[in-house]
């Protein structure tokens, strides 16, 4: 048989970014029309900087993946850059702001790149979405 396939896209940013306004506004379109145009999407994964937290932008793309009904998982990063106690309060109420959705897949992920943290958690989610190629067109 074929092996698993997984295909990960990184698309622009809808918080931060070094761009004027114009281009920003291109990639926010061009994101969330792919969302709603990729039948065999599978996940959304957010990533949420730990450092700050869910933003208000944050909130409106979660509100945007529910109404068009696509599943979604928040994955915290720089988690070593946050100290431990306030990373896991933060993580706490992040958990009860989002249990009013229902396509959330799973529970925040917190990864630290640098220290390896979390990658783990990370990869087997990312492991359990590959799909046969055949399935992929």
């Amino acid at each position: 048989g074929r092996p698993a396939q997984l295909c990960l896209v990184d698309l622009p940013g809808y918080g931060f970014a070094e761009a004027p306004d114009e281009k920003r506004l291109q990639w926010t379109e061009f994101t969330l029309w792919y969302i709603r145009a990729r039948k065999n999407l599978q996940r959304v994964l957010l990533l949420i900087d730990g450092r700050q937290g869910l933003k208000p932008s944050d909130r409106e793309m979660i509100s945007y993946l529910e109404r068009h009904n696509v599943a979604w998982q928040i994955i915290v990063t720089k988690s070593d850059k946050v100290p431990a106690k306030q990373l896991a309060k933060r993580i706490t109420i992040m958990k009860e702001d989002l249990t009013q959705f229902r396509k959330m897949a799973s529970a925040p992920i917190p990864v630290a790149a640098v220290k390896r943290r979390g990658m783990e958690s990370l990869r087997d989610i990312l492991n359990d979405m590959k799909v046969a190629k055949e399935m992929v067109k």
